[in-house]
Formats: structure tokens, C-alpha cells, sequence
């Protein structure tokens, strides 16, 4: 019924991946064709879970989840049944508060008997009910069947760092970890423009957005519930809230603790070799700088490119070398880098305009032979304001006061044209800010370096 062809599995990134998962829901019998495809669903996700597979049904699901463990793997077998019958759980991701949590638990009169982070998931949900995502710490996508409620639980972490796509059909909700399982469930490729049109302005499928008409994401901060009534949506956690009537100089003080704080917990998986993917920039240079306060040598791993204007590995080697690390650095050839493009069109879910990425691919593919776990700072540069155009937001204000649109717009046509081919060359770099002359701020960046 369901044909699992090669190019339409997911992306192999190494080990960044932590198992997958799939399933059906309804509040009444699943049919074959729903059992049929969460097999299928399963067969595809193996890449996310190399070291085995497991599927469980019960009245209204059939839950299925790959394996790639970072623990014992008696600790990790899913899906996971509560010893009272009543709850089933998959998860995809790690909880890096565990220890704390089993604790408090345990303070309570609540006995945690195995090391399951599943049980531990089943135990919150009993005392915080869908709330319970709230109190953990980690990168996870759940799903959490309460049998005598006879309700689903789907629920992504604060930030949505782990993927988790449904959709409605055969009279309930199949969800997975990757979109092309579901691609094939609803039997379209209906492509939404609106969505289209968020991708070309930020070069990426937004987290809220699906590209694909008829399959949903839940989105980061968020739990869905579906039972008999309906569905209910739950935010629990919020970036603006977040910050709301606090002062920066209290997040300037929070954060080195935060820091510490976090790469210590990601550093509690002593039980595989981790290493850095390391670019030299501010956030990977900060994480290595910070294993190193907490006396652990990691092996660093770096692009290298053939091409200067893009090689950062001079820096990522003066990183490693100033604090004692391991460098393994990682050719990045032109052909290497057009090998890693066809791999990536052939298995990317919804694109990504990040060129980064095939260096990341290849980066993956010989750590994997020395470790089983990456940290990376992917993406804080921008948290750190560590990027050029960042130090243009002061300009760019006081270009917008003295130059009209009209004329940034010829401007912007002017230098589109010289700005070649180079790594952001000055033509390229005006061509970029002048886009962006006349823009609210809070929008700025996305006219700038849109597609």
C-alpha cells in the first residue's frame, strides 16, 4: 500500500538525530490500512533509529518508535506501557533534567523503579496533567496516550528543536517525526503558497508553517490534545512572556550560570563519546570554552574549506589549541560539498536555504566514527549578536531617516547586479542593507537576507 522509496527518507546528520517516532490515534478501531502505514511510517524513520524498532497497539493507537540510544538500552525501550495499563508513551529526544526531576518525585512519595524517562513523563503527567511538558528540560517531541481518558497528548519542546507533524484522517490523528511518512498517508502534494512565500522570506520553513497542504506541526511551547470532544491547544511556554518587564541587565547576569548550567547537563551522557562541532564563531568558541571549566577535553570537529572566504577553520583551531582540545578538522571540498548537496535534495522533509547544512552533513558523517553525540551553538550567533549585519542595525536606522525607498530601492537593484558570486563581497553587503532602509526593525533582518 505504501511504497518507502530511498530518496523520501530523512536527512542522516550523524548522531544529532535522537530516535524517532510514529503513530495513529482514534477513539474507536484502527484499521488495517492505519496499522499498515504506521509500519511503513516506522521503516522509514529507521535511519533515525538504527539500533531497533518497536511498535505497540491497544485500543485506539498503534504506536511506534526507532531506537538510537544514548543510555542503556533497557532504559530506552519504547514504546513505553505503564505498568498500571493506562498510559503509553513514545518519545524523541532527551530530558536532560532527569536526575532532578526523579528526585523531586521522589520527595514526594512518587517512585521512579526504572531508568525510562518515559516513566518519568508518565509520572509528570499524572500530577501536572498536559501541563507536565512545562517542567522539563531537554529537546523532545512526546506523545502520550491516556487509555482511560481515552485522549492523545502530541506535545514539542520550548524552542521546537525536535520535529513532530501531524494531520487528521481515518477518522483521527497519525503523526510523525518526519513529513514524508504523512506525505504519503494523505496522498497529495499540494504545496501551500503562503507557506511558500514564508520560505522565500526567511529562507526556511517557519516552525508554526508546514509546506505541505493537509499535514500540521505542533508548534514549539506547545501541547495538543485530541479525544472524543475535540481538541484543545495548550502554550506552555513563551519567548515574550519569557522576558517580559525584566531588565537586561539581569539577563547579562543570568545567562553565564544559564550557560554552565545547560552544557553540564548535556555532559551528564557519560555513557557515549560526545564531541563540538566547532566554527570558530561565538557560540560553538563558548560552549568548548565552558566543557573546559568543567574539566572535560572533547574532540572538536571543523569544516575546512577550499575556499578562504568561507574557511573559518583558522579559528576554530586556535579555539581548540588555546584550551586543549582534540581538533579533527573536516575537508570540505567543492566536490565534497556537491556529493552533500545531492544527498540532502534527495531527503530533506521541507528546504532549508542554509548552505550550512551540507557542511554540517559532512562534518556528521566522520564524527560518527569517533562519537555518538555532537553540542553545537547552532544558531546563537544571533542570541550573541555575533553577525555583521548586527552592528548594521545603527546605520541602517539612520539610513532609513535620510534616504528615501524609492531611492534605496534603485540602490538595492544597482548593487544586486555587481554583488558576483563572492562570499559577501562589498557589493553583496550593500546590496543586502539597502533592502533593508525603510523597514521596522523587529523586520529588518528578514527583508535584508531574504531569498
Amino acid at each position: 500500500m505504501f511504497n518507502c522509496r530511498q530518496e523520501t527518507r530523512g536527512f542522516h546528520v550523524g548522531m544529532r538525530y535522537v530516535c524517532g517516532i510514529a503513530g495513529f490515534w482514534r477513539a474507536g478501531p484502527i484499521s488495517d490500512r492505519m496499522r499498515d502505514w504506521v509500519g511503513f511510517a516506522a521503516a522509514g524513520l529507521h535511519h533515525r533509529g538504527p539500533e531497533g524498532e518497536s511498535r505497540l497497539e491497544r485500543d485506539g493507537i498503534v504506536f511506534a518508535h526507532t531506537q538510537l540510544a544514548f543510555h542503556a538500552l533497557e532504559c530506552a525501550m519504547q514504546p513505553y506501557r505503564s505498568p498500571c495499563g493506562r498510559y503509553t508513551v513514545v518519545l524523541n529526544g532527551e530530558i536532560y533534567n532527569y536526575d532532578d526531576l526523579r528526585r523531586d518525585l521522589a520527595q514526594q512519595g512518587v517512585a521512579i523503579r526504572t531508568r525510562s524517562e518515559c516513566e518519568l513523563i508518565v509520572a509528570l503527567y499524572q500530577r501536572a496533567g498536559r501541563n507536565f511538558p512545562s517542567l522539563l528540560r531537554g529537546m523532545f517531541a512526546i506523545a502520550l496516550h491516556d487509555g482511560a481518558a481515552r485522549r492523545l497528548i502530541l506535545a514539542r519542546d520550548f524552542i521546537g528543536k525536535k520535529p513532530l507533524y501531524y494531520c487528521r484522517t481515518d477518522g483521527g490523528v497519525a503523526f510523525s517525526s518526519e513529513l514524508t511518512p504523512l506525505r504519503a498517508l494523505i496522498g497529495s502534494d499540494e504545496v501551500s503558497l503562503p507557506v511558500l512565500q514564508e520560505y522565500f522570506l526567511f529562507n526556511a520553513v517557519p516552525a508554526h508553517s508546514c509546506l505541505l497542504v493537509g499535514v500540521s506541526k505542533i508548534q514549539p511551547g506547545t501541547v495538543m490534545e485530541f479525544d472524543e470532544q475535540g481538541e484543545r491547544t495548550l502554550t506552555y511556554w513563551n519567548l515574550r512572556e519569557l522576558f517580559a518587564g525584566e531588565s537586561a541587565e539581569r539577563h547579562v547576569e543570568e545567562f553565564e550560570p544559564l550557560l554552565r548550567r545547560a552544557v553540564a547537563r548535556r555532559l551528564r551522557t557519560d555513557r557515549v563519546p560526545l564531541g563540538i562541532m566547532l566554527s570558530g564563531g561565538l557560540d560553538s568558541s563558548l560552549i568548548t570554552a565552558v566543557t573546559h571549566q568543567l574539566g572535560t577535553s572533547l574532540p572538536c570537529f571543523c569544516a575546512a574549506f577550499d575556499d578562504s572566504t568561507y574557511d573559518e577553520s583558522a579559528y576554530a583551531r586556535t579555539i581548540a589549541s588555546h584550551l586543549g582540545a582534540p581538533y579533527v578538522p573536516v575537508p570540505n571540498s567543492d566536490a565534497d560539498l556537491v556529493g552533500a548537496a545531492l544527498t540532502y535534495l534527495r531527503a530533506i522533509d521541507e528546504p532549508v536555504a542554509d548552505p550550512s547544512l551540507l557542511s554540517i552533513l559532512l562534518v556528521t558523517r566522520q564524527a560518527k566514527a569517533l562519537v555518538k553525540g555532537l553540542l553545537s551553538g547552532d544558531g546563537a550567533d544571533d542570541f550573541f549578536l555575533g553577525y555583521a549585519f548586527f552592528r548594521a542595525v545603527g546605520p541602517l536606522h539612520l539610513a532609513s531617516r535620510l534616504i528615501p525607498r524609492a531611492l534605496a530601492a534603485r540602490l538595492s537593484g544597482l548593487f544586486r547586479g555587481r554583488a558576483g558570486d563572492a562570499n559577501m563581497n562589498p557589493a553583496a553587503v550593500l546590496f543586502m542593507l539597502t533592502r533593508g532602509i525603510g523597514i521596522d526593525v523587529q523586520d529588518m533582518y528578514a527583508h535584508c537576507t531574504a531569498g
